[in-house]
């Protein structure tokens, strides 16, 4: 009942189902891309860029005069931007798997055949 009767505070319809699904897409999506893409992020600086991507869309959605279309390209920028920074932070660990897209794409090296 409270909820209902701030409900009209937030937009439309269309406007709070915007809202609340782009709370989720961009932080997600900043997530895979450092996931797939670098070589050098650690889950500890992913999972800290996407607490700080949801902070940041959750803020541009609901407490902000921005339109209901921007929350997550600034949750996807800050992903990128916190996951990456805190990653370069961080020691390089051993045993890095390295299951980027590049390394994943690579073809296998052809072993050269020894002729007896």
């Amino acid at each position: 009942t409270v909820l209902a009767c701030y409900v009209s505070r937030l937009g439309d319809l269309i406007e709070i189902s915007n809202k609340v699904i782009n709370a989720f897409t961009g932080p997600l999506f900043g997530i895979y891309l450092l996931g797939m893409f670098s070589a050098r992020t650690k889950s500890t600086g992913v999972l800290i860029g996407g607490v700080v991507g949801s902070a940041v869309t959750i803020y541009v959605a609901f407490f902000s005069s921005l339109s209901f279309l921007w929350p997550s390209t600034f949750g996807l920028l800050s992903t990128l931007l916190a996951g990456f920074g805190v990653s370069l932070i961080l020691p390089v660990g051993k045993g890095n798997q390295e299951l980027t897209w590049t390394r994943v794409m690579q073809r296998p090296l052809r072993e050269e055949k020894q002729t007896l």
